[in-house]
């Protein structure tokens, strides 16, 4: 199977936010555990959500990088599309309360 196919870079890009998340969640848990950052709402409106669906985001940006090194253009061309449905749909969750 061809490494730099478009399905790959969907499935990459629809699990590197979701794998993010997991991460973020994780340090932000164990920052508030070793008293390092305070305890604060995690309902879903909250600032601190926000910032971690935002670097969850973001963590697309290693793999795509990664795929920039071996030149594997279709699949990064297949990360965009789950980036920015889920960039979309950050902004339409958080968007209200930026402005």
């Amino acid at each position: 199977m061809d490494k730099n196919n478009f399905a790959l870079g969907l499935l990459i890009g629809a699990l590197a936010p979701i794998v993010g998340y997991a991460i973020v969640g994780f340090i932000f848990d164990q920052l508030v555990d070793l008293n390092i950052m305070g305890a604060a709402s995690m309902s879903p409106d909250s600032q601190r959500m926000r910032t971690i669906f935002l670097l969850s985001l973001c963590c697309t940006l290693i793999p795509f990088n990664i795929l920039k090194r071996y030149k594997w253009d279709r699949t990064m061309q297949g990360m965009v599309f789950p980036t920015i449905f889920y960039a979309g749909a950050w902004l339409y969750k958080y968007g209200p309360s930026l402005i």
